[in-house]
């Protein structure tokens, strides 16, 4: 579960790693940790600051928005790998229904973190030859979008990035 978690995070926030990115995850719970103190005290002005700089309300905005749009892409690419993949229903109807949910969760994660080897099926002594065309490009997409950012393959889908 700790892997996990820091396969989530990613690196660190000016770095070319993926992920959430620290700085992000940082700015997340001290918007969390204002909100909270905010219901017991609701006439009282927050900031969320990080390293002595106000983060704009923009900002934290924005990063609510990567965040939300981050764990959309995961859970999409983590069913989609389910639904897609004949190997991981094969390996759930021998009863290895964990080892199934573990390769596609983290094969999910490590394509849209950029983060490298998962676990189970995609582990560091496996490879992901054994996986369909289909899923194999749709973790093409997962690993572009995670290496790009997400607005940044947002704002390339959208027709009206390409009219002008």
């Amino acid at each position: 579960m700790v892997l996990l978690c820091l396969m989530f995070i990613g690196a660190c926030g000016g770095s070319t790693g993926g992920g959430m990115k620290v700085s992000r995850l940082l700015i997340l719970i001290k918007f969390a940790q204002a909100q909270i103190y905010r219901c017991f005290y609701p006439h009282a002005v927050t900031n969320v600051r990080l390293d002595d700089h106000r983060v704009s309300d923009d900002i934290i905005t924005r990063i609510l928005g990567f965040f939300f749009i981050y764990l959309i892409l995961f859970v999409g690419v983590c069913l989609l790998i389910c639904l897609i993949e004949p190997g991981l229903a094969s390996m759930a109807a021998a009863g290895e229904i964990e080892g199934a949910a573990e390769t596609a969760i983290t094969a999910s994660v490590a394509t849209l973190s950029n983060i490298g080897p998962g676990l189970s099926g995609i582990g560091p002594t496996e490879t992901y030859a054994w996986l369909a065309p289909q899923t194999k490009l749709l973790l093409i997409f997962s690993m572009l979008t995670g290496r790009l950012e997400v607005y940044t393959v947002i704002v390339l889908l959208l027709p009206n990035f390409w009219k002008r």
